[in-house]
């Protein structure tokens, strides 16, 4: 039997609804029509015969997203390991899940500031 090699494309929901403000992503995918077990596997990459992509699509639709937001990949080669790779796209930023906790600490004003920034992108 093969060696079970570490996954290079790997879903990142947990961090992603964090950084969207949902703390219990779980009751969010079952609001939205996900069962409760497929919300599990979805939040915990536990498919084994593919992910069901309607609920990808629906998460997508629902959090003004795309697919890309929600993958991160890990090279296990170094030589894909390239700036100029298209996956360098997916691999994992800084972590952004810490924003709603910066936001917190800004008074009024600069939230303002903040929002006319944010509606302007």
């Amino acid at each position: 039997m093969p060696a079970t090699t570490k996954e290079t494309l790997t879903l990142n929901l947990q961090t992603f609804f964090k950084t969207k403000g949902i703390d219990k992503p779980v009751s969010w995918m079952m609001k939205q029509g996900i069962s409760n077990n497929t919300a599990h596997k979805l939040l915990h990459g536990k498919f084994k015969r593919g992910l069901p992509m309607h609920h990808l699509a629906m998460i997508c639709e629902k959090l003004w997203c795309t697919p890309n937001d929600l993958f991160i990949w890990t090279p296990k080669d170094k030589a894909l390991d390239q700036p100029t790779h298209p996956l360098q796209a997916l691999k994992l930023k800084v972590d952004s899940a810490n924003l709603n906790a910066i936001i917190k600490k800004l008074s009024p004003d600069k939230i303002e500031e903040l929002k006319k920034i944010a509606e302007g992108m």
